[in-house]
């Protein structure tokens, strides 16, 4: 027996409330094949659940106090930032909202009693209640409220520190202004302009100030823009950033390294994207000429790319980032926690991440970019992209993904056979062997004078031998309205409905072809026979079947033809049919449904 078959995807949507009709973006056609196993009986469809949502949290900065009790992050919802924090190591995460804070990425110091300064005000994330003050610099990891301000005794800006409810002055004098504070490290603050360094210890309240011999031109780039250039303090040390490089100074001696980026890295957008010091190592985010973000680490004399990526945090031996780990429990990642090198992901949860339209292959799943094994219950990496289309052959599948085109003969090992295109999304094979490929551009036309929408698509049939490499079928490139087809059967049929007064009261014709896409004959929908229906599936023993909703309800179409002599039940499960987000089928006439990201696998169709 002989048979092939393609699976694309179908994506279910939701408007105003109401479930739109289903898109099947996949076909099947094989050979003339039989299946003992009963078509859907009785308006039930068998399902299991093979895989299921888990947690996600993702995050643009993150801060952690000393004691890794208070964390705040900031984080994008949309296009909205916001702020959650966790007053529990980051096992759990809780909305933080505060008018002075929102909308906004906050990049701050936590003390180990959970208060933090940012924009001049001091919050807690502690559920004591006290009052604090509004005109605040730092915060030291002790909890040491600090403020330079001029003293009312001298009349000169002198260091304050924050008891019972008012700033006392130290009577130390602040010698550089405190627009040159660039961060608090333990119960320190440091100060940095030009060569001038400065560190003020709120323990013993003491203020020493050096000018360090420091060579900012041996760095590429002229650090003119001050966005573009860094200044940090950590644990008696003192970072500068610019273009093309870093140095690190020790106040305690005076030594300075000079790191230079590699030069690929030596662009003038960098480093916008930040630097994080740590005693005398610095993480610096860098982008390169393609504008792709990497973490490089400053060690001995030079700099190293690490698996880390911004934001970061490190505390003592840990370090907290986020991102996404192989062969762990989560599909799209989360806030990560090193210790002494060991990576596991945090419990902290935003929402729960969704897997959408899969292609199983045994115990493997992929979808997206990424790849689910069913018996370790673990995500990784899809090692071939993500996938477009699969066409099911005799000697094994073949998938057509964002990468290329990859062969299998068992749908866990694959071998690159392209990188060129084309890659149809729906194929079939006719009774002589040879195999005809849909290929299908589906957009939106938007009037720019009514700013009516309309769908449109471009079409290309191909041919091949091999499934491998395809020549376009002469006379087959279009480009129409109507939503697309969707299906091509071994004899040639392609139809698709078309609204062909999209600027009115919509009327609907059917465009069939029978010459496998060269030409097309309109028919209008109220001439359609009684059993007329759209189809874009081919089971293994010659159906023609759609499912899609009304009213609500899944219908299942099942026809002798691709488009003719055909019957409507109506199936039932044991979830939510408003909730069903794609839909794709399996080389075994299987359909996997995902709903809220949770996958179900039905019996054979």
């Amino acid at each position: 027996m002989s048979w092939i078959r393609s699976s694309s995807f179908l994506h279910l949507g939701t408007v105003a409330g109401t479930v739109g009709v289903a898109t099947l973006l996949f076909s099947c056609d094989p050979q003339a094949g039989s299946s003992s196993d009963p078509s859907p009986s009785g308006g039930h469809l068998q399902f299991t659940q093979i895989a299921e949502t888990t947690p996600s949290a993702w995050a643009s900065t993150i801060n952690v106090s000393p004691n890794e009790q208070y964390m705040l992050i900031s984080y994008y919802d949309n296009t909205t930032p916001k702020l959650m924090y966790s007053t529990d190591g980051g096992a759990t995460l809780t909305r933080y909202t505060n008018s002075n804070l929102d909308r906004q990425l906050v990049e701050t110091s936590i003390s180990n009693d959970g208060k933090f300064v940012y924009g001049g005000y001091t919050h807690t994330l502690a559920s004591t209640v006290e009052t604090l003050p509004s005109q605040t610099l730092a915060v030291t990891a002790s909890g040491k409220i600090v403020n330079i301000q001029n003293d009312a005794q001298t009349g000169q800006p002198t260091f304050h520190l924050y008891e019972d409810g008012a700033f006392v002055s130290t009577g130390v004098v602040a010698t550089l202004d405190k627009s040159y504070f660039c961060g608090t490290s333990g119960e320190q603050l440091g100060f940095f302009y030009g060569n001038k360094v400065g560190i003020f210890d709120a323990t013993t309240r003491t203020y020493t100030e050096k000018e360090l011999t420091l060579d900012f031109s041996r760095l590429y780039g002229n650090g003119l823009v001050q966005k573009r250039t860094k200044r940090v303090f950590n644990d008696g040390y003192f970072a500068y950033a610019k273009e093309g490089g870093c140095l690190i100074a020790s106040f305690a001696t005076g030594e300075v390294n000079y790191y230079h980026y590699p030069k690929e890295y030596q662009i003038y957008l960098n480093t916008e994207g930040g630097i994080k010091l740590y005693g005398d190592k610095a993480y610096v985010n860098l982008l390169n000429y393609a504008g792709e973000a990497r973490v490089f680490e400053t060690e001995g004399d030079s700099v190293h790319l690490t698996p880390y990526q911004f934001p970061l945090c490190q505390v003592g031996d840990n370090l907290y980032t986020q991102g996404f780990l192989e062969n762990g429990a989560r599909i799209d990642g989360g806030l990560i926690k090193y210790t002494k090198g060991t990576p596991a992901y945090l419990p902290a949860t935003i929402e729960n991440s969704r897997i959408g339209a899969c292609f199983l292959f045994g115990d493997h799943l992929y979808f997206a970019s990424k790849l689910y094994n069913r018996q370790t219950k673990t995500f990784r990496t899809s090692p071939i992209g993500e996938i477009k289309s699969v066409l099911y052959t005799d000697g094994g599948p073949i998938a057509y993904t964002t990468t290329g085109t990859y062969s299998s003969t068992d749908g866990n090992e694959w071998t690159l056979r392209s990188v060129d295109e084309p890659r149809p999304l729906y194929f079939t094979r006719t009774p002589e062997g040879l195999y005809y490929g849909l290929g299908i551009g589906a957009y939106t036309y938007v009037s720019p004078g009514t700013g009516f929408s309309m769908p449109q698509y471009k079409q290309t049939v191909y041919t091949s031998t091999d499934g491998i490499d395809w020549e376009e079928l002469p006379g087959s490139k279009k480009e129409a309205l109507g939503g697309s087809p969707k299906m091509i059967s071994p004899n040639g049929v392609i139809a698709y409905k078309e609204n062909i007064t999209p600027f009115s009261n919509a009327t609907y014709v059917y465009q069939i072809s029978r010459d496998f896409g060269v030409t097309y004959e309109r028919m209008p929908e109220e001439e359609a026979p009684a059993h007329f229906r759209l189809t874009n599936y081919r089971t293994r023993d010659g159906r023609y079947i759609n499912l899609y909703y009304d009213t609500g309800r899944l219908q299942f179409v099942e026809c002798s033809d691709p488009n003719e002599n055909c019957t409507v039940r109506e199936l039932t499960t044991s979830f939510e049919y408003s909730s069903i987000n794609d839909m794709t089928y399996t080389q075994n006439d299987e359909l996997l449904i995902s709903v809220e990201g949770n996958v179900y696998l039905s019996g054979r169709l």
